[in-house]
């Protein structure tokens, strides 16, 4: 979990799962660390990121449609917003 404070606002990117891979192109260098931990490899992360400015919170999950086939989905929905209230 990552959190930002931009002015009064409140950001934090909340991953579900992150993992790095063997990449079959090397990456530019300047991709490392942000994006890959070498020029061999890459990161892969299903990542939600919430807002808070007071008392409003807007959480954008793009993956959160993947979620409604899952049996467990309340309880996967409930973790993630648990990461980042």
């Amino acid at each position: 979990m990552h959190r930002w404070q931009i002015g009064h606002v409140d950001v934090v990117r909340s991953n579900d799962f992150d993992l790095v891979t063997p990449s079959d192109e090397r990456l530019p260098e300047w991709m490392v660390p942000s994006y890959g931990p070498s020029v061999d490899e890459f990161r892969v992360a299903d990542t939600a990121v919430a807002i808070r400015d007071g008392e409003t919170l807007i959480v954008a999950d793009p993956w959160l449609l993947a979620y409604r086939a899952r049996p467990d989905v309340v309880e996967a929905s409930h973790h993630l917003l648990g990461h980042t209230l």
